[in-house]
This record gives structure tokens, C-alpha cells and sequence, in this order.
């Protein structure tokens, strides 16, 4: 279903979110920047998954990093449900960097893509995904970069069990044609562990 963000003053990170009884929570990040159209007439700037230096600003060598994780919930530890990684690079301006930057994550357990993370030149915004088969605290750091950042920040990411059967329950013991009967859904986890009903 399409959407359409408010206005923005000045560049930053957008968090969304996605939820649905039936379903998983999802979500994303985006960087959101104005274009120098906006930034000249004062109107709302267009959100979009990189972001470009601003062209009457110079540039800085100091570049800012930060490490968010989404969807903000439990992830299975399936080996297919995952978390998804995000490194936002900025300068001191918020402008994004002039060159690529490649970052080397490390995480405890789990499986990212092998490193480096390439941010490339004009974008702000790179991401990764991390899985896992082992439930537990997985945490996700900087190692190193070229070129150097600043602001180097961990996250923890929780896998839980992953779902191992799917029961489907009525009200009532019978049921005739006429009845209309509450249908509840129950969702087990590794050793009976109950995720919802």
C-alpha cells in the first residue's frame, strides 16, 4: 500500500514500521535528504535510500556513523527470518560521504553477508542482513572502516525459537451450519514455547 511522508526540514533518518495481527512486524529505514529545489524555496524534501551531497555546502572530512537494526521485534531463529542491518554515513553538514566507505561488521552468532558493507559515494544509507539458527543475543559491531568514522555504536538483536507448528482451534467441539464459531490460531515454538493465539 503506497504511502506519502510529511515534510522535513533538514536530512535524517526515517524509521517505518509495518504491523498486521496475522503477520510478522516488519519495517525499514530510509535516509531522507532535500533536494536543492527544497532547500532554496523552502518546500518538503523527497525521502529516498541514499541521499547526495548538497552542492553549496563543503564538504567534510569527519564522517559520522550509525548502526540501526529493524524490524523492533524477536527474530526466529530459522535461518530465513532475519534482521536487517543499516549503517547511516554523514558528515558534520549531514551530507552524504563523496567517496565509498567500507565498513567490516562483526557479529557474535549468526550469518551477515561477508564483509566489507559498501556504502558507495553519494548514498548515506547501506544495509545488510543478519540471520540465525541459534537462538540468543547476537551483537553487531564496527570492527574497522577505510575511510575512518566516528560515532561507532553496537546493537543487540534477539533470535528466538522458530516456529514449529500451527494449531487451528474452535469455540466450540461441534459445529453446525448455522453456528458461527470463534476460530483461534495458536503458533508453537521449539519446546512448546507459545507465540501467539
Amino acid at each position: 500500500m503506497p504511502f506519502q511522508l510529511g515534510a522535513f526540514q533538514e536530512a535524517g533518518v526515517v524509521e517505518t514500521r509495518a504491523t498486521e495481527r496475522s503477520l510478522l512486524a516488519g519495517g525499514t529505514v530510509l535516509y531522507a535528504v532535500p533536494n536543492q529545489g527544497d532547500r532554496m524555496a523552502g518546500g518538503s524534501p523527497t525521502p529516498y535510500p541514499g541521499g547526495s551531497p548538497t552542492p553549496h555546502q563543503p564538504p567534510s572530512s569527519k564522517l559520522q556513523m550509525q548502526l540501526l537494526d529493524s524490524p523492533q521485534r524477536q527474530i526466529l531463529a530459522d535461518g530465513k527470518d532475519s534482521a536487517k542491518i543499516y549503517a547511516i554515513i554523514s558528515d558534520e553538514n549531514r551530507d552524504a560521504p563523496q567517496s565509498d566507505v567500507n565498513l567490516y561488521l562483526h557479529n557474535s552468532i549468526g550469518t551477515m553477508a561477508k564483509p566489507p558493507l559498501v556504502i558507495p559515494a553519494g548514498h548515506a544509507i547501506g544495509s545488510c542482513s543478519l540471520v540465525s539458527t541459534d537462538i540468543g543475543s547476537a551483537e553487531v559491531g564496527l570492527d574497522w572502516s577505510s575511510p575512518r568514522v566516528d560515532g561507532k555504536n553496537n546493537l543487540t538483536i534477539e533470535f528466538g525459537p522458530p516456529i514449529q507448528r500451527l494449531k487451528i482451534e474452535a469455540s466450540a467441539p461441534s459445529i453446525s451450519l448455522l453456528d458461527q464459531p470463534a476460530i483461534y490460531r495458536r503458533v508453537s515454538r521449539r519446546k512448546g514455547y507459545a507465540l501467539s493465539n
